[in-house]
């Protein structure tokens, strides 16, 4: 299927550090895009301290080599966030 091997690509290797690291990136980046990209918001309600929150983003950007603080970026991976939950429900 297009879709799920698109959004498998795009999150691959966030799945493959949080399952090494237990970093939690992926439910920080989903948690994060339904913040519209506050990293305030989203330290509170993952009860994160705030250096923690902006050392996770800059792993996060550095493992997806993009920038989350553009925002044409942080829609795509809302979509994907939404889509991949989507199918997890499926």
């Amino acid at each position: 299927n297009g879709v799920k091997d698109y959004i498998a690509g795009k999150l691959e290797k966030l799945k493959d550090y949080d399952e090494t690291s237990d970093g939690h990136l992926q439910e920080t980046l989903a948690v994060l895009v339904e913040n519209n990209g506050s990293k305030k918001l989203t330290a509170e309600q993952l009860y994160l301290h705030r250096n923690t929150m902006i050392s996770r983003v800059k792993q996060i950007e550095k493992i997806l080599e993009c920038d989350l603080g553009n925002p044409q970026n942080l829609r795509e991976f809302s979509f994907i966030c939404k889509v991949k939950e989507y199918i997890d429900c499926a």
